[in-house]
């Protein structure tokens, strides 16, 4: 086992995990009691990394192979949390899947109060890739807001609004609905910011009511049913 070149190699720990062994924290424990043996050779020490299609790993004398890629999409109602620290007592999205071994983890995050697509997965380098801001990949969001959209919105929008990390740019906004009460719009961010969508429009007087997220990449809602 080398920990030269980790290009391809994730934490030991995170490689039981997904396996559905044990839980990373265990795993760090029987690392430690030298219960865990890669390539023929006891690991003691982290960090330690592995290369799961290429690395033999072995737990108390039983193989572990590695896990096969899972994905999953889901239409996620409101009061269902996604977030990778989901709080005792609330619905959690892991909740709608079908009983599994391994960990799936959402990619990117929807708020407790919003509703839409979510693509679990156990594929650690895909969901980076797809919630990374450095990689771009675009989402959309159907969005109800309070009040009366300007005629300017999309331009102001696609323009740039300036939050606390800096500037924020939609990469295309469609204004569906407008009345004095409330207003609808599409709107696509490829940057990956926390709650970016609800701070731009917030930032422009425009609190939001619904936000419903409705395509990921090429992936879409359409058709998808609730849960």
């Amino acid at each position: 086992m080398k920990t030269d070149n980790l290009t391809k190699r994730i934490r030991l720990q995170r490689f039981l995990a997904d396996a559905g062994v044990i839980s990373r924290k265990r795993a760090e424990e029987y690392i430690a009691a030298g219960r865990v043996l890669v390539n023929g050779e006891v690991v003691r020490e982290l960090p330690a990394f592995v290369d799961p299609q290429q690395d033999e790993v072995v737990v108390d004398g039983t193989p572990v192979r590695a896990a096969a890629p899972l994905y999953y999409l889901v239409h996620k109602p409101k009061g269902v949390v996604s977030g990778p620290r989901e709080r005792t007592g609330r619905r959690r999205v892991s909740e709608l899947l079908p009983p599994l071994r391994q960990k799936l983890r959402p990619v990117g995050q929807l708020d407790e109060e919003d509703s839409g697509l979510l693509l679990m997965t156990n594929d650690g380098q895909l969901a980076q890739r797809a919630a990374h801001p450095r990689f771009g990949v675009p989402k959309t969001y159907w969005v109800e807001v309070k009040g009366r959209a300007p005629d300017d919105l999309a331009a102001r929008l696609l323009q740039g609004v300036y939050l606390a990390e800096g500037k924020a740019r939609a990469m295309n906004v469609e204004v569906a609905f407008v009345s004095n009460d409330r207003s609808t719009l599409n709107i696509t961010v490829r940057e990956g910011r926390k709650r970016q969508v609800r701070r731009m429009l917030a930032r422009l007087g425009l609190p939001v009511r619904n936000l419903k997220c409705t395509q990921i990449g090429p992936l879409k809602l359409k058709g998808l049913p609730l849960g």
